[in-house]
């Protein structure tokens, strides 16, 4: 899709407001990261998906994402042996918590 074209449908602005909602610093990046589909096959499937989200919302409430931090450089540095600081590791429980909860929802 061109510059004026997104640009018409206003998509920055779509981005910035989704930036806005995104619990953790992996969320925003993939909202940076987001163009328009251009394949009805993608679409129907981006489709399909936010309907079954949409769903579970309804009838679960919103999927339990507090508290969820970004460790990829704790992971690859403990996975060369390195040692984390305490606030490393303490966000490693914090994001393992989130992760409990959101298989429990």
């Amino acid at each position: 899709m061109n510059s004026k074209a997104m640009k018409a449908l206003e998509f920055p602005k779509i981005v910035e407001m989704l930036l806005q909602k995104a619990a953790s610093p992996m969320g925003k990046a993939m909202c940076n990261a987001l163009k328009p589909m251009n394949f009805i096959d993608d679409i129907a499937r981006a489709l399909k998906e936010t309907t079954e989200a949409a769903g579970f919302i309804l009838r679960k409430g919103s999927l339990p994402l507090g508290g969820i931090r970004d460790i990829r450089s704790s992971l690859s540095r403990a996975a060369v042996g390195g040692v984390l600081t305490i606030e490393e590791l303490l966000n490693v429980c914090d994001f393992l918590y989130v992760c409990r909860k959101i298989i429990t929802y």
